[in-house]
């Protein structure tokens, strides 16, 4: 029933999934036309699809299978909307990704989700420790007199990360004369993580 729904209601999604899929596995558009798609296959993994590509350069087609995977592993069994929330996603992935050069791959995004949750977690649950890493790591770029405040991480990558760090220069500062407070400044800081 899903099969068969896919493969004549949602044709036109199933080629964009088809193109976009080709594309990073390193088929040359210019070169190969998409004569026909199908699925043949669904399981928790993903979905087999069936291509028929054609040459026009020398009028040859092939048939070849396509493992196309969910970008969530669905139960087993799964549920017929469970099939198509999945279906949905990786159509919408394709439709995004499919008109830029530079979108990411699969496993680089989900790479890129979990640094951008430990990067949430790191600014919720340990400022002061964010604030310490700063006055260690940056301190090149502090002045002697200068206080961290607080400290944001505002990127984090596999090379480095950067901070957003709020300071303010106590050197004009003084308790016994009561002078007004120094003003504070934020700029950011990048470091790079030791190879």
């Amino acid at each position: 029933q899903f099969i068969s729904d896919i493969n004549v209601a949602h044709i036109e999604e199933l080629r964009q999934v088809a193109h976009v899929k080709g594309a990073e596995d390193g088929i040359d558009w210019s070169v190969e036309e998409l004569s026909s798609v199908e699925v043949t296959a669904i399981d928790d993994e993903g979905m087999l699809l069936q291509e028929v590509l054609c040459s026009s350069s020398d009028q040859r087609c092939i048939a070849v299978d396509v493992r196309v995977p969910w970008y969530s592993r669905l139960p087993s069994p799964s549920s017929l909307q469970e099939m198509q929330s999945a279906f949905a996603a990786v159509a919408r992935r394709a439709y995004a990704g499919g008109g830029r050069d530079n979108a990411l791959p699969p496993e680089y995004e989900a790479q890129q989700a979990e640094l951008q949750g430990l990067m949430a977690l790191m600014n919720a649950d340990f400022g002061k420790l964010l604030r310490f890493y700063a006055l260690k790591h940056a301190t090149d770029a502090l002045a002697p007199t200068e206080q961290v405040e607080q400290a944001t991480m505002t990127q984090l990558n596999f090379e480095g990360l950067s901070l957003e760090l709020t300071t303010i220069d106590a050197s004009g500062y003084s308790l016994d004369l009561g002078e007004a407070p120094a003003q504070q400044q934020t700029w950011s800081a990048s470091i790079l993580f030791p190879r």
